[in-house]
């Protein structure tokens, strides 16, 4: 039977407090919890995923090679929060067949995706008389532009402009 869903993530930290502060910032709520001798760590949920920060006991625990990411409803707004927090920009914002895609490096050094989803591209043709028509909708960006161009290469007067759609 194949894996259906990840449902646990878990981060070590050197201080897990602040991180726990950090992504806090971002939106996760955490609880402290501890499981038997275990030590404690900071729980958050998000839509069924177990984050967790623990202590990094030895520096062979650290997980900074880990990459992770989260889907956001507002990449802009979210990546000033993150910076305020202490987050530095590894890549800036840029438009990706998955959707406006950044990566931030938080404080404790792991890298973190962040992705606002589009609900994809579409291909509009303005005529003559400057009224706008759907080609086509629910492209990814490269296939939008593609189809763009090839509507351009058969020379018709109309103007081809390739949008992203919105989640209105």
């Amino acid at each position: 039977m194949p894996l259906r869903k990840l449902n646990l993530v878990v981060v070590r930290s050197s201080n897990p407090p602040a991180l726990a502060e950090f992504y806090g910032r971002l939106g996760l709520h955490f609880d402290l919890h501890a499981h038997g001798n275990g030590p404690e760590h900071y729980s958050a949920e998000v839509d069924g995923l177990v984050f967790e920060i623990y202590p990094a006991l030895a520096e062979a625990t650290a997980t900074t090679s880990v990459r992770f990411g989260f889907a956001v409803e507002d990449l802009r707004g979210l990546l000033t929060k993150a910076m305020d927090a202490g987050a530095q920009l590894r890549t800036p914002p840029r438009d990706t067949e998955w959707g406006l895609r950044a990566v931030i490096v938080d404080p404790a050094g792991h890298h973190v995706e962040l992705t606002e989803r589009s609900p994809g591209w579409r291909v509009v043709r303005q005529d003559d008389n400057g009224n706008e028509f759907l080609v086509e909708a629910r492209l990814t960006l490269e296939a939008a532009t593609a189809l763009a161009k090839e509507f351009e290469a058969r020379g018709h007067k109309q103007l081809y402009s390739v949008r992203r759609e919105t989640s209105s």
